[in-house]
């Protein structure tokens, strides 16, 4: 590969890589999760482009290096002349890996439908907190390994910025319900839910995660209200 080719390699990759993370922020995640492939993709091919063309001869050397095998001291020796490709392969590697994490949905990996959980065991009044808030006790459900309770419902970044973890029967009380919220997609079951329920500490956890009737009429049974 050219150096001129090399470079044009490298910042395919890096402006991948910052179009990814701008658009997890953003909500985007089918898009950021394959800007964020190509980026890994682009990082190998710039790691391993440059070692292809390279002609060196692998260190004879002595003690522990002598002693690896032919192929192994090659790389070595390769990796060793090419530092700077090798160290933007893996920056871009990194950016890639970064963008996997930002764009994922967390909570609720591998969830399992529980007999019942689309019943739940609220009442149909709610109750009355000591500040005056009326609520409904629910509790999380369809999550093995627990799920997250964020700031917003919707697919802003400061809405999706995970606040505390819930786990699997913890309690919640639900004051309202934001009905054309985000779309989760579970990606165990791919059961989907845009209703998102407001707590009574402000913040929002995914309906699809409650043991909450999982349709809006079940909600509406219930006298849940929508929020305003």
């Amino acid at each position: 590969m050219t150096k001129v080719a090399g470079i044009a390699v490298v910042s395919v990759g890096v402006v991948l890589g910052l179009i990814a993370v701008v658009w997890g922020a953003a909500g985007v995640e089918a898009a950021s999760w394959v800007l964020g492939s190509i980026g890994g993709a682009v990082a190998v091919v710039t790691l391993l482009a440059p070692l292809a063309g390279d002609r060196h001869p692998a260190p004879g050397g002595s003690g522990g290096v002598a002693r690896l095998p032919a192929g192994l001291r090659m790389l070595l020796a390769r990796i060793v002349n090419h530092r700077k490709p090798v160290a933007v392969a893996v920056t871009v590697l990194l950016v890639g890996a970064l963008v996997l994490w930002i764009s994922r949905e967390p909570g609720g990996e591998v969830p399992a439908q529980r007999p019942g959980a689309a019943v739940g065991a609220t009442g149909s009044g709610g109750v009355t907190g000591s500040a005056g808030t009326r609520s409904w006790p629910a509790r999380i459900a369809n999550a093995p390994s627990g799920t997250f309770a964020y700031r917003g419902p919707f697919t802003g970044a400061d809405d999706r910025r995970a606040e505390r973890s819930y786990f699997l029967d913890d309690p919640l009380h639900v004051v309202c319900q934001e009905r054309q919220g985000r779309m989760i997609t579970d990606r165990a079951t791919g059961a989907r839910s845009a209703i998102w329920n407001r707590l009574d500490n402000d913040l929002w956890v995914s309906n699809l995660y409650t043991d909450l009737p999982q349709d809006e009429a079940g909600a509406v049974r219930l006298g849940i209200p929508a929020c305003t």
